[in-house]
């Protein structure tokens, strides 16, 4: 859709501690940190807009500030051949008050604090080595993004509440290669598929879920025993759906995104 886009970047810090129960068995938890920044471009049509410039049109900006969850979950391991089969469940992320700013023509405007709730989730890994350097896996998760609706004040007009993200739930799953190259980088390629649960409606089109696809190409790297830096670039394929538009139903087709992911991991 033209000038319409979407940034999001989200941030999150999690401790964890984990017990072995012996026999290859252990549990694990903690706490997650989490915060989403969010800025949304949506033309307005109108007579003094027919061309749907960005500048004419409106913004959605949110900052939710950060807030605490948890995490808990066990896993089972033979390090023999590196196998490891996990699962993990991420408690839904109240955010109190976040702030929002909405912008019209380039005027700003007053925008009523707003609670967001960031996703509940479960999730399902596996891994084990194919060969002395090379290693399968493959993930499969849950989320419950139903419960993070997020509208705007004047997100249809001056004075006219709107949706800015419906999403619904859904699920989604990762298979991938990882190579080590040596002790300290670590390789690898993935492929993944998006699949949302559908209800009928119509998707939200700066967002939609249903049937999206990504190839992933990440690696690590051990900065010593107790510190480990990973990073990951995304391609993304968004599904083909029909969308809410500015003049009501609309194609939403080949449509791409990127995605960057950047983390480090420390061991005490």
């Amino acid at each position: 859709m033209t000038n319409s886009g979407a940034k999001i970047t989200s941030n999150e810090t999690a401790i964890l501690a984990s017990r072995g129960l012996g026999n290859g068995m252990k549990v694990f938890g903690g706490i997650r940190l989490n915060q989403f920044k969010v800025r949304t471009d949506r033309p307005f049509y109108n007579p003094a807009n027919t061309t749907l410039s960005v500048a004419q049109g409106y913004t959605y900006e949110l900052d939710s500030g950060t807030t605490t969850g948890f995490a808990i979950g066990a896993a089972y391991e033979i390090p023999e051949i590196m196998l490891r089969a996990s699962f993990q469940y991420n408690s839904e992320i109240a955010h109190k008050q976040a702030k929002e700013t909405e912008t019209i023509a380039g005027t700003a405007i007053a925008a009523n604090p707003d609670d967001m709730v960031a996703p509940s989730s479960m999730i399902i890994k596996l891994r084990s080595a194919i060969t002395p350097r090379m290693l399968a896996y493959a993930n499969w998760r849950s989320s419950k993004y139903s419960a993070l609706k997020v509208t705007g004040n004047n997100a249809g007009g001056a004075g006219v509440e709107g949706s800015i993200y419906e999403p619904t739930s859904g699920t989604d799953y990762v298979v991938g290669l990882a190579y080590k190259v040596n002790d300290q980088i670590n390789l690898a390629l993935a492929t993944t598929k998006g699949q949302s649960t559908d209800d009928g409606s119509l998707a939200n089109a700066l967002a939609p879920w249903q049937g999206s696809s990504a190839n992933v190409i990440g690696g690590s790297f051990k900065v010593n025993d107790s510190v480990e830096i990973n990073a990951s670039y995304a391609l993304v394929t968004y599904g083909d759906t029909n969308a809410n538009v500015i003049t009501g139903s609309g194609p939403f087709e080949n449509n791409k995104g990127s995605r960057v992911t950047i983390g480090t991991k420390i061991n005490f």
